[in-house]
């Protein structure tokens, strides 16, 4: 029997890996190449889209046709709530039935205080790049541009100054820039609107300034590269950013160009009014996204934790429940542009005050029919909660997401109906729609047995009024004096 030769062996594998060596370097040297070309291929796009526009932007600005914001209701809320004629612990709800079924809930976890830190891949950023700290919401982020990244002054502000603008920021570098906070919205959990503040404050990062016109500039062109249908317009002093929006943006000045309204944006809660501004025509390529203002999960952002403990009674006893918030959440919805009803009434909540809310009323309602759980809540949300509208306590119209009854002293109606639909939904599992009068936000939940009160038809559907703002109403009780006739359904996923 013959040995085979050691070396001869050896030698074979070694060219053979030589070979399977070399195969990977021109493979990878290939992918590099094609890299290389798409690169230079989509660096031409942007380019002569870029060029494009700018020619856009040099033909001559009209002065737009500025429509005053929306308003919702103009029919006044009461300023003092009817209080029912029924007693807090009062029977005559028949509570019998089936109980409410078993729904999971997550285990409440402890509030994370430890710093957000969001590690931006090295492909995407440059190894000479600068170091620029952003402010969101309590937390610290930081993105990095280019070392040579520079724009001039706006010493006037008028089209060709835009121009300018437009022309001198279309020379840097900013692709890196727009990865890093594509990479922020989606570790952040951003919706459209966070996006577009965190877009905001980048812009102020970048040029080290806070609400100026040259801010206000970028964050549309950053949106615009983006892929959001932004447009600026300009008067006399200020630089406005406008957007095409899914939704109405109440109290907000817009202007309707090629069929969409585009709506003047705040970043402080206050709705933005324009008397008169001019704007361009046409439209950069590409920028398909309206601006959705919907909160499928609340933004991750820094925990500044705080609690409040509500106090209510049900039939003859009494509880005590605590919830934690965050103080930094507080804020971010705090200036969110005021929109349609439907928004709020769909919001998810933060992680942390949900699950501590609702771990504390489900062994409440635990067990309990259909109509007494919700009677529950119903009470629940009636009397833990002052109320006030929204003139007094803030000196205009806000509606409130369903954490946002948590932070504040004092509700109203819209607000109340919010949560207590929140409440309903997740801790029973019950439909419930959102009722609109003049002058009044109610609810109505459709039960899966029969229950006495006032119902409404909705959808082939009998639906039980549950009014979270009437105290010491009982499930199928409506307020007195509203007009039913104008009144409307507001439906939510």
């Amino acid at each position: 029997m013959k040995h085979r030769d050691p070396i001869n062996m050896s030698f074979f594998l070694t060219i053979f890996l030589l070979l399977l060596a070399g195969t990977w370097l021109q493979a990878q040297e290939d992918f590099e190449k094609y890299q290389q070309e798409q690169n230079k291929k989509f660096q031409q796009y942007v380019d002569e889209t870029d060029r494009a526009f700018l020619n856009f932007l040099k033909q001559d600005w009209k002065q737009m046709q500025v429509l005053a914001g929306h308003v919702r209701d103009e029919e006044p809320k009461p300023v003092r709530i009817p209080v029912a004629e029924t007693e807090p612990d009062d029977d005559e709800v028949d509570y019998q039935g089936p109980a409410i079924p078993e729904i999971p809930l997550p285990e409440a976890e402890p509030v994370d205080e430890a710093p957000i830190d969001i590690t931006i891949p090295p492909d995407i950023i440059s190894p000479r790049g600068v170091k620029v700290p952003v402010a969101f919401y309590g937390t610290k982020l930081a993105v990095q541009k280019e070392r040579g990244f520079k724009i001039g002054p706006l010493n006037t502000l008028n089209q060709q100054a835009v121009v300018d603008f437009w022309e001198a920021v279309s020379q840097q570098k900013t692709k890196p820039l727009l990865e890093q906070m594509q990479k922020m919205k989606k570790e952040l959990r951003l919706n459209d609107w966070a996006y577009f503040v965190l877009t905001r404050q980048v812009a102020s990062g970048v040029l080290q300034e806070e609400n100026s016109n040259r801010v206000n500039l970028l964050t549309w062109y950053l949106l615009l590269k983006s892929g959001y249908d932004v447009r600026a317009g300009y008067d006399e002093n200020t630089v406005y950013i406008l957007a095409a929006s899914k939704r109405i943006l109440y109290g907000a000045s817009y202007f309707v160009y090629d069929d969409k309204a585009y709506y003047a944006l705040s970043f402080n809660g206050t709705p933005q009014t324009v008397n008169s501004l001019f704007s361009y025509e046409g439209k950069y390529p590409d920028t398909k996204k309206t601006l959705n203002m919907e909160i499928d999960a609340a933004p991750r952002i820094q925990a500044a934790p705080r609690e409040r403990i509500f106090t209510f009674t049900f039939k003859n006893e009494t509880h005590k429940i605590a919830v934690p918030y965050n103080q930094n959440l507080r804020t971010f919805y705090g200036q969110y542009p005021l929109t349609e009803l439907d928004i709020y009434f769909s919001a998810e909540m933060s992680e942390t005050t949900r699950r501590a809310l609702l771990k504390e009323l489900k062994p409440l309602v635990q067990g309990k029919s259909e109509a007494e759980a919700v009677n529950l809540l119903l009470r629940f949300v009636q009397t833990a909660f002052e109320y006030q509208v929204d003139v007094e306590q803030f000196g205009k119209e806000k509606y409130f997401f369903a954490e946002e009854t948590i932070y504040y002293p004092f509700c109203d109606c819209e607000d109340r109906s919010v949560l207590f639909a929140y409440l309903v939904r997740n801790l029973t599992g019950l439909k419930v729609v959102g009722l609109n009068y003049p002058g009044h936000v109610a609810t109505a939940v459709a039960f899966n047995q029969a229950v006495n009160g006032q119902t409404i038809r909705y959808q082939n559907a009998d639906y039980l009024v549950c009014d979270p703002t009437y105290i010491n109403a009982n499930i199928g009780m409506e307020m007195p004096n509203l007009d039913r006739d104008k009144m409307s359904v507001i439906a939510f996923n």
